[in-house]
């Protein structure tokens, strides 16, 4: 026996998309091999997604000079989505309308799934490669 039907699940997940206001799209990883064995990562722009980001609220920060990767923002995506923990993700749109400053993400944390959503943990990509 199931918790939940199909058809409450499929209400919920639909109920679930009206919620995804924003839009960001998938920078898939790649590390294409050099002459010498690694090269630098590179990241192909993929897909663009309905999604919910969530800038996270730094008074939340709790670990002080703990050496942990901090969380710059939640993302909710649409569970059939495909993000793996090496993608990064490009905002592109927030409640409709071009951000001011486009920003880049990398996947620290995640993808979390349940029965509707899958979540990712995003720190903000700052060392000038962002430009994908």
């Amino acid at each position: 026996m199931t918790l939940i039907s199909e058809t409450n699940l499929s209400r919920l997940r639909g109920v679930y998309a009206l919620g995804l206001m924003d839009e960001c799209q998938v920078l898939s990883y790649s590390q294409p091999g050099g002459a010498y064995g690694y090269a630098h990562p590179e990241y192909e722009p993929g897909a663009t997604l309905q999604c919910l980001f969530r800038p996270a609220d730094k008074s939340d920060e709790l670990m002080g000079v703990a050496q942990v990767r901090n969380i710059d923002a939640l993302c909710y995506l649409p569970r059939t989505a495909t993000v793996n923990n090496k993608d990064r993700l490009k905002v592109v749109s927030l409640h409709g309308e071009e951000p001011n400053e486009v920003t880049t993400y990398e996947v620290v944390a995640g993808p979390i799934f349940d029965s509707v959503v899958q979540k990712v943990g995003l720190a903000l990509v700052t060392d000038g490669s962002d430009t994908a």
